[in-house]
């Protein structure tokens, strides 16, 4: 989905996003240098709510320079890069003391203006967002059965889900804090799209969580009746009962 700049600043700290639309209020000079890694380049500037009601700090890491883009509504496309890191999040920032979010915009996110065609150079990303804010669900594994394929991405979301369960119990231990249901789910959501990204929605069982799968009995041949022994006589002959007695 498509989030805007008030549900970005709403999220929990970590949360990565694959869609992002606001406008680029302001944008700073790119700085650049040379690390262990190589060249690198940064810019950073605020991303603001369409109505001007919102607004948050951004920095962009890889980009090119955004100077061209100041004032005009651009959308933000991310996925994860070859290691894994999602190109995309909410970062937490720290300035004359105080922390605030931030969102992280790395060099393998797209940056353009809304309604502007993608880079040709680029593949299309089938898991990317539709432009209208509809919900898009994610590559479809191996299945051909769509049903199967939805009970899919539901056991995946069913185990995010848990997992995110299990994250905001281990915070609220220690530190006498509690998540909320909504938080829970926000950080549910980030982790389905990670496991989405790393290819897990393919291992996703196709039956629902705790359903047992209906077995189909296997027909069994019937058994061979056994031949019935011959009896014989006090003389040790067989009896043979349409013998034509003499």
């Amino acid at each position: 989905m498509i989030n805007t700049v008030k549900q970005v600043k709403d999220a929990q700290i970590g949360t990565a996003f694959e869609a992002v639309k606001g406008v680029l209020s302001k944008v700073y000079d790119q700085k650049t240098g040379e690390g262990k890694n190589g060249p690198w380049k940064l810019q950073g500037g605020s991303l603001e709510s369409q109505d001007g009601s919102e607004w948050i700090k951004f920095t962009a890491w890889g980009q090119k320079d955004l100077k061209s883009l100041k004032g005009q509504t651009v959308l933000i496309r991310a996925d994860t890069d070859k290691s894994g890191y999602p190109g995309m999040e909410l970062e937490e920032n720290e300035y004359k003391g105080k922390s605030y979010p931030q969102l992280k915009i790395m060099g393998s996110a797209e940056i353009a203006k809304d309604g502007q065609a993608p880079n040709p150079t680029q593949a299309p990303n089938p898991t990317q967002a539709p432009e209208d804010g509809a919900t898009c669900l994610p590559e479809a594994p191996h299945q051909s059965d769509p049903r199967k394929v939805m009970i899919q991405i539901g056991n995946m979301y069913v185990k995010a889900y848990d997992i995110a369960s299990y994250v905001a119990k281990q915070i609220h231990d220690p530190k006498g804090t509690e998540f909320a249901n909504e938080e829970i789910h926000t950080l549910a959501r980030s982790i389905a799209i990670t496991m989405e990204h790393r290819g897990m929605l393919r291992e996703m069982d196709v039956h629902p969580v705790g359903s047992t799968p209906k077995v189909v009995p296997t027909p069994q041949k019937p058994k061979p009746q056994p031949k019935p022994e011959p009896s014989y006589g006090d003389d040790g002959l067989q009896d043979d009962d349409d013998e034509i007695p003499f």
